[in-house]
């Protein structure tokens, strides 16, 4: 029987409708030379970074040609680097160095991964062995997207503006904690007046004289930004919102007020674009329930985080009522996460409204002490798709409860609740560990079937 050969393009087309089919693409490996040669394009494009190490020395720039990310991650990657010295990765789009020590108190070897395709690097350390900088602004025309969080040799606020400038497609710069000693006023300003900057990270407290200082041009700032993670002074609040109110969809903020000016609610409802907030305080501040409210306005959330960054002194609100909770949270249909560690009074009822208006929540996160037992008489599911719960406690004793059950037969009971209406649930955590709770957490992994560290 003769054979029938498929047109290359055929191949091509077939092999990329098989790309997320990693079994199916190794038997493509078996079939003749240009089936195998299209299925390694495609099974070598994002390998676990030691894939390569356990190709023999002479064929690995066979496969490190087609590499398109490379993510180091793991503790004992460290010694790749030097293991990859002499290869080169002429399609790498996205690098990833985690801080991993190489053996020996050797450098990071980083040029044979800086190449003209490469578009994102995320750096955490240590010290690169060559000029990465240099390498980034000889080599990297297409560069898009840097984080850096190791403040390497060479490296300074001039340099990275240098970088910067003659980066053409430049959108997202990310700076974490790591890098508090490079960030100036210079650096910083640079940044938010930068056209094109669509994502910005800066970990360092951005002060009031700070903002003053970007604002001070004739340059509106951060007139493109869409994503913002900063650590702020509560004075810089008002003219950064006011800067971004446009165009932000993605907010995670910290905010340092020593001078207890109140809550930054009321400031930030009027980023009605919203689709994420992120807010942490400290020190933890006292707010009035009434200033949550102010929450209703931003009706596109779908992540809300509200905390303080120290988990010992939690934000509180004493006069948060359930009340007061519905009536935000009524507002909030396509709210996925929430994240609400805010000590209040808040009873069962506020979590039932939670899920009958929100029914898009995967993950929740409460403060409280909450009498599940009701759920008995509420419409099954409350929660459609959710996945990870975690409060403080449930009660033992309450209204619903059968008082004359036992603790564990109260507990089983609860937990057969909290499937019905979390049918999809596979994390549930109760945080205080009294007894009562852990039994109804030890019932609820042995009726939803699942394992997990509690």
């Amino acid at each position: 029987m003769r054979t029938i050969r498929l047109p290359p393009e055929i191949i091509l087309r077939v092999i990329e409708l098989l790309r997320d089919d990693i079994r199916t693409l190794r038997s493509a490996l078996l079939v003749d030379r240009l089936w195998s040669a299209e299925a390694i394009r495609w099974l070598w494009q994002k390998p676990p970074v030691t894939a390569l190490a356990s190709i023999q020395v002479d064929r690995r720039q066979l496969y490190a040609r087609h590499i398109r990310e490379l993510d180091f991650a793991n503790y004992n990657e460290g010694d790749l680097h030097s293991l990859y010295r002499s290869l080169n990765f002429p399609r790498l789009k996205t690098l990833t160095i985690d801080h991993l020590t190489p053996p020996g108190g050797e450098k990071v070897y980083t040029e044979q991964y800086v190449q003209s395709a490469l578009e994102e690097i995320r750096f955490y350390g240590e010290d690169p062995a060559e000029d990465l900088l240099s390498l980034l602004q000889s080599r990297c025309p297409r560069l898009r997207k840097v984080l850096i969080d190791f403040p390497f040799e060479g490296i300074s606020s001039e340099r990275l503006i240098t970088l910067f400038e003659s980066r053409e497609w430049l959108t997202t710069v990310s700076f974490p904690a790591g890098m508090n000693g490079i960030i100036d006023e210079k650096l910083f300003s640079y940044l938010v007046r930068r056209h094109g900057i669509e994502e910005l990270e800066v970990g360092k407290l951005v002060t009031l004289d700070m903002f003053r200082t970007a604002l001070d041009c004739d340059r509106k700032p951060l007139k493109d930004i869409r994503y913002l993670d900063l650590l702020i002074e509560v004075e810089v609040l008002q003219p950064l919102v006011a800067a971004i109110v446009e165009t932000i969809t993605h907010l995670e903020i910290e905010i340092e007020d020593d001078m207890d000016w109140g809550c930054p609610l009321p400031h930030l409802s009027t980023l009605t674009n919203l689709q994420l907030l992120e807010l942490r305080v400290f020190p933890a501040p006292i707010w009035r329930g009434t200033d949550f409210i102010a929450l209703q306005k931003l009706k596109h959330l779908q992540t809300l985080e509200i905390s303080s960054t120290d988990f010992e002194d939690v934000l509180s609100a004493p006069t948060l009522t359930d009340e007061l909770f519905v009536q935000f949270i009524s507002h909030l249909p396509y709210l996925r996460e929430l994240t609400f560690l805010v000590s209040c009074v808040l009873s069962t009822r506020a979590i039932t409204a939670l899920g009958q208006h929100c029914r898009r929540l995967s993950y929740c996160a409460l403060l409280g002490t909450f009498n599940l037992h009701t759920w008995a008489e509420s419409d099954r599911p409350l929660f459609p798709v959710l996945q990870n719960l975690h409060l403080d406690a449930a009660v033992d004793e309450g209204p619903g409860s059968d008082i004359n059950s036992t603790p564990s037969s109260r507990a089983d009971a609860i937990a057969r609740l909290v499937i019905e209406h979390a049918p999809h649930l596979d994390r549930l955590h109760l945080h205080d560990g009294n007894e009562f709770s852990m039994k109804v957490v030890e019932a609820f992994k042995n009726h939803a079937g699942v394992q997990y560290t509690t």
